[in-house]
């Protein structure tokens, strides 16, 4: 790979990292407050952001195909969750197993173990 085509994978990287950190801030904060439709969509642009990036980077693929299916199996339970379930923080904790799969991706990519 040429120096030119990793930089702009590493810079591709970086801001994807930015964008999953900011989805891991946006959804531990809000899964509380969830279901209400406008939290849901205030993530949109951020999800938006990050699917572009994410195309970029095709051996993100598998890390990124798992942080969208457990984002979306995390998005249906809490829209039929009742208001006080208490599962919502294990549904999290799952949830978070995914970011941080994406985030240790993102990071072998800048370390060039991509």
């Amino acid at each position: 790979m040429s120096v030119n085509a990793e930089r702009e994978q590493d810079a591709v990287a970086f801001q994807l990292l930015g964008f999953v950190g900011d989805y891991e801030n946006h959804v531990c904060a809000r899964v509380e407050e969830w279901p209400l439709a406008a939290r849901l969509r205030e993530i949109d642009p951020i999800l938006g952001e990050m699917q572009v990036l994410g195309g970029i980077l095709p051996h993100l693929a598998p890390a990124w195909a798992r942080f969208h299916v457990s984002h979306v199996e995390l998005l249906e339970k809490l829209m039929h969750a009742e208001r006080a379930d208490s599962q919502r923080l294990d549904w999290l904790e799952a949830h978070m197993a995914a970011i941080l799969q994406l985030e240790a991706k993102c990071l072998d990519v800048l370390a060039h173990k991509a």
